[in-house]
């Protein structure tokens, strides 16, 4: 899905689990209907953050939940642990379910984390903790 972004998209890559879509600063996702997601299974886009973002390039993340799936809270903590350059998350979710889910996820996230109902205002959102050159 194209993003109206104001910044240049670098890479966009469909792995196993989903489709992620690589800007300087800023990951977008787009996990696959059905998916869990686990330490296991995410071992490739850990790979491709490292790529783009390593362990200090500042980023912030929006997870477009256009897709019904599920995660194993404490990746949550993985993720953090190995990437703590990752300063925001913003949550896009389409329907009551996944907002309450997204509600109850807050608890597991340590960075600044919002939920929204589309991406723009996502977008609009994360701004705040992008790195301005």
């Amino acid at each position: 899905m194209p993003y109206k972004i104001n910044e240049t998209l670098l890479s966009k890559h469909d792995i196993g689990i989903g489709s992620f879509y690589f800007y300087n600063n800023l990951l977008i996702s787009e996990i696959n209907e059905g998916v869990t997601m686990s330490v296991d299974n995410t071992k490739e886009l850990y790979k491709l953050i490292d790529k783009y973002y390593g362990k200090s390039t500042p980023f912030v993340y929006i997870a477009n939940r256009i897709h019904s799936y599920s995660f194993e809270p404490t990746g949550h903590y993985d993720f953090e642990k190995t990437f703590p350059n990752a300063k925001a998350l913003a949550v896009v979710v389409y329907d009551k379910i996944n907002t309450r889910a997204a509600e109850f996820e807050k608890v597991f996230v340590g960075p600044p984390m919002a939920i929204f109902n589309n991406v723009d205002k996502a977008i609009d959102w994360i701004q705040q903790y992008i790195p301005k050159d």
